[in-house]
C-alpha cells in the first residue's frame, strides 16, 4: 500500500512544510514525520494527541538517534513537542497502534539492544581477560 499523506490541514503548511532550502521539497522535519507516524503507528497528528505523538517520537529518537543528523558542520537535531505542535494537521494512511501495542513494540526494541549491549561489553570484557592471561603466562615464562 502506498504511504498517502496530507498537509493542508496544518496552518501556514507552505512555511512549515517546505525546504528552506528549496522549494520544490519537503521540509525535513515534516519528512522524518510523515515517516515516523509510520512506525510509531499514529496516522495523525491533532491537538488531542500532540503529547502521545511527541512521547512516541521520542522513544524512536532514543533507539533510532536524532531525527536530523547533518555533518558539516556536525550537528544533531532531536524533534521537539514544538515541532509536532507545528505539524498539527498532519495527516497519512498508516496504520494506527494502541499506546500498549506501540509499548510493546518499543519494549522488545529496547530488549534486543541492552542484549546486544550487554554481548559487547562480555565479548569485550573476554578479550581483555584473555589478553591479561596471555601476559601473566608470558610474566611466567620470563620469569622462570
Amino acid at each position: 500500500m502506498a504511504l498517502n499523506l496530507d498537509v493542508s490541514n496544518i496552518t501556514d503548511y507552505q512555511n512549515i512544510t517546505t525546504s528552506p532550502l528549496s522549494k520544490d521539497s519537503w521540509h525535513p522535519v515534516t519528512h522524518y514525520l510523515v515517516f515516523s507516524l509510520m512506525s510509531i503507528g499514529i496516522n495523525e497528528i491533532k491537538a488531542g494527541n500532540v503529547d502521545e505523538v511527541f512521547r512516541r517520537v521520542a522513544m524512536q529518537q532514543r533507539i533510532d538517534g536524532p531525527a536530523l543528523e547533518y555533518y558539516i558542520p556536525p550537528v544533531e537535531i532531536y524533534l521537539t513537542r514544538q515541532d509536532i505542535v507545528n505539524h498539527i494537521g498532519l495527516h497519512t494512511n498508516v496504520s494506527n497502534m494502541t499506546a500498549a501495542e506501540f509499548n510493546k513494540k518499543t519494549l522488545k526494541v529496547f530488549e534486543a539492544l541492552a542484549l546486544l549491549q550487554c554481548d559487547s561489553v562480555l565479548s569485550a570484557f573476554g578479550q581483555v581477560a584473555k589478553v591479561a592471561h596471555e601476559r601473566s603466562l608470558l610474566k611466567e615464562q620470563e620469569a622462570a
